[in-house]
């Protein structure tokens, strides 16, 4: 175990590392005793798990919720690491962000460091890797700054936390490299192709996701500095390749919204009928409510889809192209239950001498 603390930040953190080798962090607070405080929430970018150091321990029988994440141990126990370090691999076990065994902090810090290196040959790592790396982030925005500007084992669980694998880092590092190098446009071209998806049962977009797949192999970050004219040869083929894709999806949008309008008037009575079938749930055994509920949100969706598309972006409401949304199949089957269910009350109503009670 080992104590740090976050900078910029006030709160004392202790990092651990799992036998698996992966590496997390437990923020340290220390009170006379058991208080609401403890139960606050864990900002997960700084810490796993919540270690609390207590004068006075809750009585076993107290009512006091303890969290997956909280471990409560005597203030004694600070002066014994090894008790430490058990109820902490404890704690993180059971921790909602407990991350399986994967590749090490040192795998990231190797693939990262290479990323500095294209158009040249890999960068043979070596004892200075770590310290260029953190030059390189340091001054950077976002996570990537960040991490310039934490301490090494804060390194070693960040990376974990944020990429899921060291090729997703390097990744990161090549985009802030072509950020670098003006290529901020071909980014975002790159993105929207990514964002463009393509139903694969639609038979008449198949060239369209074909062509999608072959340019983004050719658009990957290391090509821009190790392929850079088949990279510019590429980039203008995807930028006619968009041009289509948004031709395609404009005419998809068409017909989503002419086919929400028509769903809108075909489920029309159900729709009027749900304040008659809310109140006769209320007097009676209820019946339908789960198809009520889901016909008027499938409704409120369709009803807030843009009438146009958004030109900017490869989606506009989240719909894919070549896909009809599922809202217009789950408006159709939760208005046919409604009906149903308006069935069922007429018929109870009709029984002579039947009494309604809810069940």
């Amino acid at each position: 175990m080992k104590l740090s603390i976050q900078q910029d930040s006030a709160t004392e953190v202790a990092w651990f590392r799992d036998p698996a080798d992966t590496w997390f962090g437990a923020e340290v607070i220390r009170l006379p005793r058991w208080s609401e405080q403890l139960l606050s929430p864990l900002d997960l970018e700084v810490a796993d798990i919540r270690i609390a150091f207590l004068d006075h321990l809750p009585d076993v029988d107290a009512d006091c919720p303890s969290p997956s994440w909280l471990c409560l141990l005597p203030a004694s126990s600070e002066q014994e690491p090894r008790v430490v370090v058990e109820a902490a691999l404890e704690a993180w076990r059971r921790s909602p962000s407990f991350r399986a065994p994967g590749p090490s902090p040192e795998a990231y810090l190797v693939a990262g460091y290479q990323a500095l290196c294209p158009p040249h040959p890999p960068c043979a790592p070596g004892p200075g890797m770590r310290d260029s790396l953190m030059e390189f982030l340091r001054d950077r925005s976002g996570v990537l700054g960040r991490l310039g500007r934490e301490s090494d084992d804060s390194v070693n669980r960040l990376v974990r936390l944020f990429w899921r694998t060291p090729d997703d880092f390097a990744d990161e590092i090549l985009r802030a490299r072509i950020r670098d190098a003006g290529g901020r446009g071909s980014l975002q071209l790159v993105e929207f192709l990514e964002a463009a998806e393509i139903a694969p049962e639609t038979p008449e977009h198949a060239i369209l996701a074909r062509e999608r797949d072959a340019l983004l192999a050719r658009l990957s970050t290391l090509a821009y500095f190790t392929q850079p004219s088949d990279y510019d040869r590429a980039a203008a083929l995807a930028l006619d390749w968009r041009d289509r894709y948004l031709r395609a999806y404009r005419l998809h949008y068409r017909t989503v919204m002419a086919a929400a309008h028509e769903m809108v008037l075909d489920t029309a009575t159900a729709a009027r009928a749900l304040p008659e079938l809310e109140a006769l749930n209320l007097t009676g055994s209820p019946v339908g409510a789960d198809a009520a509920l889901r016909l008027r949100r499938a409704l409120e969706r369709l009803g807030c889809l843009p009438e146009g598309i958004d030109e900017q972006s490869a989606q506009t409401a989240g719909i894919v192209l070549g896909q009809m949304p599922p809202d217009l199949a789950e408006a159709r089957l939760a208005a046919a239950a409604v009906l149903a269910a308006l069935e069922v009350h007429a018929r109870r109503r009709a029984r002579p001498g039947r009494a309604h009670s809810r069940s």
